[in-house]
């Protein structure tokens, strides 16, 4: 249940990115897994996963932009960084 709402909340994001010009194509699976695993608590329950679905898509569109690179491509997480990022592809 938990991933269809991250999923859910990850295309709204993605939606909004793309009325400002950046391209996301798709989310590997790793990154909703992701998402879902910072964003739900069983305190809150799944509450944070719009602010996560944001933030992990603002990162990965911030960092594309601020390396000279253009905001395209597909939405992946490193598990090692713990980082979010686009790889390129179109």
């Amino acid at each position: 249940m938990q991933i269809e709402v991250g999923r859910l909340h990850l295309q709204w994001e993605i939606e909004a990115q793309e009325r400002r010009g950046y391209k996301i194509t798709q989310c590997d699976a790793e990154a909703l897994r992701a998402i879902v695993r910072n964003a739900y608590s069983e305190k809150q329950g799944a509450r944070r996963m719009r602010n996560a679905a944001r933030e992990a898509v603002q990162e990965a569109v911030r960092d594309a932009l601020l390396s000279g690179r253009e905001a395209v491509g597909r939405l992946d997480y490193n598990s090692h960084r713990k980082a979010f990022f686009l790889n390129g592809q179109k």
